[in-house]
């Protein structure tokens, strides 16, 4: 069974109403993976991960590019803007609004505490906030969150991914099976 829950979410926006729909994909293509290569891409790594996230917003009906080259902000004093890459890119033509996300994941087989979500987050957060802003409408930080046994994560380390999604703007759980991936998503 795969299905698509949030954990948090304002479902008053845009962006709750059209993201269900694309995050309601994901389940259903991680599956025929799953099946096709018997690996789950949730677990190879943050690349194979944002591809099946920019394939279950096409299928949705949005428009999706991933690993882009970007206009970023630099490091130095004064940070000038230099060419950087953007891991994900979405759009919704009929709105006219476009997110870009930059992506952190973690991937663990029983135990996470709430230090390592935090700077994970964080860190995707710090990346989103170097994306130009004509390079999107709003930019996201998103946290991936898998675990590699197939018995998931330890209750908990569940429970912690529930706080830490509480200080998201969006949040949700994809099942497949016994074995969920967590996004966390926070507005930059």
């Amino acid at each position: 069974m795969a299905n698509f829950s949030w954990i948090k979410s304002d479902e008053r926006t845009i962006e709750a109403n059209l993201w269900k729909h694309w995050l309601q994909q994901v389940p259903k293509i991680r599956s025929q993976f799953i099946q096709a290569m018997q690996g789950d891409p949730f677990v190879y790594n943050e690349t194979a991960s944002v591809g099946l996230l920019a394939s279950a917003a096409s299928r949705s009906g949005l428009l999706a590019m991933s690993e882009y080259v970007s206009i970023k902000r630099g490091t130095g004093r004064g940070r000038p803007y230099r060419n950087g890459r953007c891991d994900l890119w979405v759009g919704a033509p009929e709105t006219g609004r476009s997110w870009a996300f930059e992506m952190k994941q973690l991937i663990r087989k029983k135990a996470l505490n709430e230090g390592t979500i935090e700077v994970s987050l964080e860190a995707a957060c710090s990346d989103a906030r170097k994306v130009h802003l004509q390079e999107a409408t709003f930019r996201y930080g998103c946290l991936i969150i898998a675990s590699s046994n197939e018995n998931g994560l330890s209750g908990k380390s569940v429970e912690r991914i529930h706080v830490a999604a509480q200080a998201t703007d969006f949040a949700c759980q994809l099942d497949i099976k016994t074995n969920p991936v967590w996004l966390l998503f926070k507005k930059v």
